[in-house]
């Protein structure tokens, strides 16, 4: 641990590297939690000691600390508010700033914080094209058509770099890329999707999403051939799974099984714990979501109503009845004139008679209701 400090302070890479290998391969006894890096820079946290250090290795220590909090469901308020605050950056290129903005969107994404997410890409378009970050922050707010046209168009960035063509998302948007393939495509068209996660595995084989590809894998190998072993979507026991893979597991478990593994549902449980507690609202969206549909007291429910956004999404995703009450101007999955969709079975639709008047919507949904 020492020379791991060292190595630190001095922003000496080989010997913080031989440190950590070292921790990880004679001392598993006593590892500890956080990892040396996390602990070294948050306990405490030094602004003053930060601001010191080389751009390269302000990214390579927050790069370690928030994806150690993603991982596990925690937060590091003082690093949030330094990566958050412009005038720590004000003097850095815009080549420089880039991986930072990149940091902060995917803490946003896992925290659910859409509104910072779009105004991150908002004022810095150059830093998030061909990343898929907007068409992730539209299918998260339930604009999936939207969505769809933004992945395309951040694909065709992508292919404009590749000598093959055979380009995808690195990170959570690439995951979202394919949850919004899941719901677009025409009726059951799962091969576009199946070569999507094909491309996306053979791209990124070390990456956090890896597991949570090899899940939706298994679905849609289930969808093609009717034929699936639930032992491809079981939680590895030879350490902690990730917040992605739990959320994945579960999501995937399910659509096969319309149940999952008491393992894994008390992976579930713990980890919605740490997401309230932690700010973490889309995993906690998600994990709530999974418990509830696999719930006994789920099947009491008389209706689930909402409007249209990422809980309609994840319900049409999870096969539950909605009714929905979309805006007068929305995507033309929600059509017009009609109380039923083919994009999303068992939901009926209440909508509005004109812009910003919701009374006709309600009233009908209230005569329903009785």
């Amino acid at each position: 641990m020492r020379e791991l400090r060292i190595g630190i302070y001095t922003q000496k890479f080989d010997l913080i590297d031989e440190a950590t290998d070292f921790l990880a391969q004679q001392c598993r006894e006593i590892e500890t939690s956080p990892p040396p890096t996390v602990l070294v820079t948050t306990h405490p946290f030094s602004p003053e000691w930060f601001r010191s250090l080389p751009v390269s290795f302000q990214f390579y220590l927050l790069d370690n600390v928030l994806h150690y909090g993603q991982e596990n469901i925690l937060t590091f308020p003082q690093i949030l508010d330094f990566i958050k605050d412009k005038k720590e950056f004000s003097s850095y290129s815009s080549d420089e700033l880039l991986p930072f903005q990149r940091l902060l969107f995917n803490q946003f994404l896992y925290q659910g914080d859409l509104t910072q997410a779009g105004e991150l890409i908002k004022h810095n378009p150059d830093a998030f094209s061909g990343t898929g970050a907007t068409g992730s922050v539209l299918f998260l707010n339930g604009e999936l058509e939207n969505a769809i046209e933004a992945y395309e168009k951040d694909i065709e960035v992508l292919k404009s770099y590749s000598d093959n063509g055979n380009v995808a998302f690195f990170g959570p948007s690439g995951i979202f890329h394919v949850l919004a393939l899941l719901q677009f495509e025409d009726n059951k068209n799962y091969n576009r999707v199946a070569d999507q996660i094909s491309i996306a595995l053979t791209n990124f084989t070390s990456g956090i999403e890896v597991e949570a590809y090899h899940f939706l894998a298994a679905v849609i190998n289930n969808q093609l051939n009717s034929t699936v072993s639930l032992d491809l979507i079981n939680i590895k026991r030879d350490r902690k799974p990730h917040s992605l893979t739990i959320l994945f597991a579960g999501l995937c478990q399910y659509w096969l099984n319309s149940s999952i593994e008491p393992e894994l549902e008390q992976l579930t449980k713990d980890a919605l714990v740490l997401a309230k507690a932690n700010d973490y609202k889309l995993l906690a969206l998600g994990y709530a979501e999974i418990l509830e549909k696999i719930s006994h007291d789920a099947n009491e429910l008389d209706d689930y109503i909402g409007v249209s956004n990422t809980n309609m999404h994840l319900s049409a995703l999870l096969g539950r009845p909605c009714k929905v009450l979309p805006p007068l101007s929305s995507e033309f999955r929600w059509m017009t004139q009609v109380t039923e969709s083919p994009w999303f079975p068992g939901f009926t639709i209440y909508r509005q008679s004109s812009d910003g008047q919701w009374q006709s919507a309600l009233s009908a949904l209230e005569e329903q209701l009785a």
